[in-house]
């Protein structure tokens, strides 16, 4: 029942994310304000406006006009419910972690879901968001674990973490000027590895890469089996790395004491 629960709110978050990526930054009122059509511009009703089961039962498009939804509504609300209810389920807090530490785990990875989201669609990293993100590893960091206040190495261990994450993302924005990576993604990175600390950021570091290449992969097999024009335009462009710094943090603080001691254990 509980899993339930979470998965439904993870939905509604999901909503409410898909509100910041098309209404931060355009001076649209994002709390207050009434959704709408793009197309005709019509009020939305509020059986409209559930998670998931409006965008079927309307079959995609518009109860007036009838254009097209987008995709992009159900998929980032069905993510960001599965989102919440991966962190409730595996959070490495033990076996029964508090409702404090997973709600501010769930909170600071849904705000680097949204952030890689509006990277993906918009091209770019907005700052209100990362600076929100960092807010939610304040929190972690006070809330979650207050022998913090005495335990000064751990504490410096989570700052080193994210001033280095933020040092070589920031090194690569600057010695590309721009064209590797961008300045939001070391800003995102360094949020990142406060909320991380060691080694669980040597991890999200790795993971990241690796999933971009693996992605890289993806592109590159398509365009020399099917030879898709789309991708011959996105191979001139730049691919936001928001994603995979958020899919590779996420795994990091997920699985990466597993995966590690994995290793160890190779190596005898």
């Amino acid at each position: 029942m509980e899993n339930a629960f979470i998965f439904i709110l993870g939905l509604f978050f999901g909503s409410f994310a898909n509100v910041l990526v098309y209404r931060l930054n355009t001076g649209e009122p994002i709390m207050f304000s009434r959704s709408r059509c793009f197309s005709c511009g019509q009020n939305l009703k509020w059986f409209e406006l559930i998670p998931v089961f409006s965008f079927l039962f309307l079959k995609g498009r518009c109860r007036v006009c009838g254009s097209k939804i987008s995709w992009q509504y159900p998929l980032v609300e069905l993510a960001s419910g599965f989102l919440f209810l991966i962190l409730y389920v595996y959070i490495p807090s033990g076996p029964s972690p508090t409702w404090t530490s997973w709600a501010i785990a769930a909170l600071f990875f849904w705000l680097l879901f949204v952030i890689s989201v509006y990277d993906l669609r918009h091209k770019i990293i907005p700052n209100n968001l990362v600076y929100l993100s960092t807010a939610a590893v304040a929190l972690f960091l006070i809330i979650g674990n207050l022998d913090f206040i005495e335990n000064w190495k751990l504490l410096i261990e989570h700052f080193a973490a994210g001033i280095g994450l933020f040092a070589f993302f920031g090194g690569l924005w600057f010695i590309s000027r721009g064209r590797w990576m961008g300045f939001g993604d070391a800003k995102m990175a360094f949020a990142l590895g406060l909320f991380l600390g060691w080694p669980e950021t040597l991890a999200a570091f790795f993971f990241s890469f690796w999933i971009g290449a693996f992605f890289g992969l993806i592109l590159a097999f398509y365009n020399y089996k099917l030879k898709a024009k789309s991708y011959k335009l996105l191979s001139g462009t730049q691919v936001p790395f928001a994603p995979f710094i958020f899919l590779g943090g996420l795994a990091a603080y997920l699985w990466a004491d597993a995966i590690i001691f994995w290793y160890l254990s190779l190596l005898g």
